[in-house]
């Protein structure tokens, strides 16, 4: 059994999977799942140059649990910027060939794994343009429990950063204009 979706919904049940923001505003989706391998694809078409894209990680410090992992991909200077950090130590990678605020549609696949974190834009194969590292400390998956939230943040990310010890903090600051498809395997 198959659908025909009409214009705007996709997927196999016909489903909205775009979501566009013109104002202060975010979207909640569920948790990643730890996994040896994972990639998160979205389709963005930023109208700044700064904001959040995406945020997956704690809403609040809890000492009980002891988790600090997170993942924050954003945009500085219309450049995408992807923090990450599996609760030994955060990382980043930077594009800084590809501007992304140039009102087109862009594509960014984050690819995470226990040796390796990659940014690609707009499936750009050259070394140029391909942004990789390694994840820090001996933790192998990226280990978060919040939702994975789009376009800004219901939280404070520069308070929740202190009492977290993260080395490098995320924006908190949201798109005032976004559109963004996202598929996350």
């Amino acid at each position: 059994c198959s659908c025909e979706c009409i214009d705007g919904f996709e997927g196999p049940y016909c489903e909205l999977i775009s979501i566009g923001f013109h104002g202060k505003g975010w979207a909640l989706y569920p948790p990643l799942s730890a996994c040896e391998e994972a990639r998160v694809s979205l389709e963005v078409t930023p109208y700044t140059e700064d904001g959040l894209i995406l945020y997956v990680g704690p809403l609040r410090y809890n000492p009980a649990l002891h988790v600090q992992d997170f993942m924050s991909l954003e945009l500085r200077s219309g450049f995408p910027r992807l923090l990450m950090d599996y609760g030994t130590g955060t990382v980043f990678v930077e594009n800084k060939q590809i501007k992304l605020s140039d009102n087109k549609p862009h594509h960014i696949d984050v690819i995470w794994s226990k040796t390796s974190i990659e940014l690609k834009v707009d499936n750009c194969q050259m070394s140029s343009c391909l942004a990789l590292t390694t994840p820090q400390g001996p933790n192998e998956f990226l280990n978060v429990n919040g939702p994975v939230q789009l376009g800004g943040t219901t939280i404070d990310l520069l308070s929740l950063s202190k009492l977290m010890n993260w080395t490098h903090v995320p924006t908190s600051e949201g798109f005032s204009g976004l559109h963004t498809q996202s598929h996350i395997q």
